[in-house]
């Protein structure tokens, strides 16, 4: 799948700059610069900020390691440089930094929620299981489960329910660590389709099920949906929710 980078760029300096995003990205696996790209200059006056998006997108020939470097290049100076992580592997599609951060609950005695994560597909795939990050605030012997929904970009708040895999208990080992919940049978993606796949849970007066989160998304691409309508006055309702679910 074709990576496309973007960033949010504000001037707090004294003047007004012309300000480009310049992105390289390294293999670390191969040592070389395997993608560099940069934007059009945008007219940035003091205080003020916008959003830049390189015209190119970066498709990864090899699987291994890979360290983005994103900057703002200004007519006077530049930004500080952020630097992002990047794992190629040949069958797991992911995009939250690996580093557990915090946590949304999914069911306990007052809450039954889905935890989502979009993601876009470039090429007709087999989804066979899903990886998820379980908090240590969860209780062993609680039930999980995973959900796929395909994404109306016309209707966001609405994707379309697709599948559900059989309930999955948790261990005690299971705690604190990475799990995989399978379908029941293989689901087919299709290209050039979004889709949403997440976790459930189920409202228990003891048990607690949480999930972990790793960094902060723009907030349109994770959501949560209240089930019991614990929130909105017991009607049910989706959510955007802004740290990237470990999913």
């Amino acid at each position: 799948n074709p990576y496309r980078f973007e960033a949010i760029i504000s001037n707090n300096g004294s003047s007004t700059q012309d300000v480009s995003m310049v992105t390289e990205v390294y293999d670390l696996t191969n040592q070389y610069v395997t993608f560099s790209d940069l934007t059009s200059p945008l007219t940035l006056p003091t205080g003020q900020q916008d959003t830049f998006a390189l015209p190119l997108a970066w498709t990864p020939s090899n699987i291994g390691s890979y360290e983005a470097k994103i900057w703002g290049s200004g007519t006077a100076s530049s930004t500080d440089t952020v630097y992002k992580q990047i794992e190629m592997t040949n069958y797991t599609y992911g995009k939250d930094n690996n580093v557990f951060d915090g946590g949304y609950w999914v069911s306990n005695a007052q809450t039954q929620n889905y935890i989502t994560s979009w993601y876009d597909i470039y090429a007709n795939e087999d989804l066979h299981a899903i990886d998820v990050f379980i908090s240590p605030a969860t209780t062993a012997g609680t039930s999980i489960h995973a959900v796929l929904y395909e994404e109306d970009i016309y209707n966001f708040g609405n994707p379309i329910f697709l599948d559900q895999s059989d309930d999955y208990i948790i261990s005690a080992s299971d705690v604190g660590n990475w799990i995989t919940i399978p379908f029941t049978t293989p689901f087919s993606l299709q290209s050039g389709i979004s889709y949403s796949v997440g976790v459930g849970g189920y409202l228990h007066p003891s048990d607690t099920l949480a999930i972990g989160t790793s960094g902060n998304s723009l907030g349109t691409e994770n959501r949560l949906f209240d089930q019991i309508g614990a929130y909105n006055n017991g009607m049910p309702q989706w959510y955007y929710i802004l740290n990237i679910p470990m999913i």
